[in-house]
C-alpha cells in the first residue's frame, strides 16, 4: 500500500491513527512532515510504503521523499527516495521473520516496478530499526549519537546535579546564576529563536540549504505548540542568548533545533537549557532525550553532547542502488563532465544533488 501526504492525506492520518502510541514516532506525524511540504520543489512527494498484515495485526511501513531524478536524456522519468529531515527507517510492531522478508521483498518489488534508482536512509538510533531494512543495502554506522535518560535525573521533583559530571554541573550553576529562563512557546518566544537562528546561519556562511523559509518556521510553530517545546534564555540586560527547540512523541523527545548568540557572552548556557529541557520533560513523563551527535564523529559538538548524555548509540545510515543499468549512466554522465567530478567522488550515493 503507498500513501502520498500530497494526494490522500486523510488516509495518512486514518493510518496512524490506528497504531499504538508506543510504535509512533515524531519524524512519521502528518503535521511535522506537512511543514516540510512547502521546501520541496514542485513535483516532490512524501510517500508511506506501508505492509499489514490485518489477521495477525503486524505492520510494516517506512516514509520517503520522492523526487525526481533531475539529470536529462534518461530516455523517461526516474526517482530517487531520501528520509525527510530528522530521522527515518522503518517502524514495525513485529519480530516474525517471515512477514519481515515479505515486507522488504514487497518495497523492493515495488520500487523497481515504479522507477526508483538509488534509495538513502537515516535510521533512528533510538529504535535500532536499521535491522528491518534488508535486500541489496549498504547499512554503515556513520557515527555515534547521545541521550538522556531522564529518570536518573529525577529527585524529589528536582534534577539531582550529582547525576551530571563535574564540568557539566559547572557550567549549569553558571546558567542557574546568570540567565533568566523563558519557557513559553508563543509566538514572541518563536519569533526570537527563528532571528537567532537565521543571524548564526548568516554569521557561519552556511549553504542555502540552512535557510528554511517563513512558511516552513510558521509550520514549525504551529507543530510545537502540540507535539514541542522551546526555551529560551536571556542575559541580565534581557538579551536573547540561547534559543532551543524540542520535539516530543509518547515517551521520546529530540533535541531538533537550537541557535545562540554569537556576539553575547553565554558560558554554560546550551548546559543549562538542556538540564531545564530535562526539567520539562518530566513534567511531561517523557523519559528519553535524545540529543543527537555532531557533525562528524569526535567533534567539538560530539563532545559537548556525549559529556551531557546517559546513553550513546550508533547511528546508521543505508545506501541502496535500485536500478544499476541508470545509476551507472548517471555516473557516465558526470565522469564526462569535468565541472561534475568533485560530485561524483563524495560518498554520497545521491551524488547528483
Amino acid at each position: 500500500m503507498i500513501i502520498s501526504l500530497k494526494e490522500k492525506p486523510n488516509s495518512w492520518t486514518n493510518f496512524f491513527s490506528k497504531i499504538s502510541a508506543k510504535y509512533k514516532d515524531v519524524f512519521f506525524n502528518e503535521n511535522y512532515l506537512k511543514g516540510i511540504l512547502p521546501d520541496l520543489e514542485k513535483n516532490d512527494d512524501i510517500i508511506l510504503f506501508a505492509n499489514i498484515d490485518e489477521v495477525k495485526n503486524f505492520f510494516w511501513f517506512v516514509v520517503s521523499i520522492k523526487r525526481e531524478v533531475p539529470i536529462k536524456g534518461l530516455g523517461k522519468v526516474f526517482y530517487d527516495l531520501e528520509t525527510p529531515y530528522g530521522y527515518g527507517g522503518p517502524l514495525t510492531n513485529s519480530n516474525c521473520k517471515n512477514f519481515l522478508l515479505e515486507s522488504n521483498l514487497k518495497y523492493f518489488n515495488w520500487m523497481l516496478s515504479n522507477n526508483i534508482i538509488a534509495e538513502f536512509t537515516r535510521f533512528n538510533p533510538l529504535l535500532n530499526n536499521h535491522k528491518y531494512l534488508s535486500g541489496q543495502i549498504d547499512i554503515v554506522k556513520d557515527r555515534s549519537t547521545y541521550s538522556i535518560d531522564c529518570k536518573k535525573f529525577h529527585q524529589n521533583d528536582e534534577i539531582n546535579l550529582k547525576n551530571f559530571k563535574s564540568n557539566v554541573r559547572n557550567k549549569i550553576r553558571i546558567g542557574i546564576k546568570n540567565y533568566i529562563v523563558s519557557y513559553e512557546s508563543d509566538i514572541k518566544n518563536f519569533e526570537i529563536f527563528k532571528l537567532l537562528y537565521l543571524n548564526l546561519m548568516k554569521f557561519k556562511k552556511t549553504s542555502d540549504n540552512y535557510f528554511y523559509s517563513n512558511f516552513y518556521f510558521n509550520n514549525l510553530y504551529k507543530f510545537i505548540k502540540k507535539n514541542g517545546f522551546l526555551i529560551n534564555l536571556f542575559n541580565k540586560n534581557n538579551e536573547a542568548i540561547s534559543s532551543s527547540l524540542f520535539l516530543h512523541c509518547d515517551k521520546k523527545a529530540y533535541y531538533h533545533l537550537s541557535a545562540s548568540s554569537h556576539s553575547l557572552k553565554k558560558v554554560g548556557a546550551i548546559n543549562y537549557a538542556l538540564y531545564l529541557a530535562i526539567k520539562k520533560c518530566i513534567k511531561k513523563n517523557i523519559e528519553t532525550l535524545f540529543l543527537g551527535g555532531g557533525q562528524i564523529h569526535g567533534d567539538s559538538l560530539s563532545k559537548f553532547k556525549e559529556d551531557m548524555s546517559t546513553n550513546q548509540y550508533d547511528w546508521f545510515i543505508g545506501k541502496r542502488i535500485i536500478n544499476h543499468e541508470i545509476y551507472n549512466i548517471i555516473k557516465n554522465k558526470f565522469i564526462d563532465d569535468k565541472n561534475n567530478k568533485y560530485l561524483f567522488n563524495s560518498k554520497k550515493i545521491l551524488f547528483y544533488r
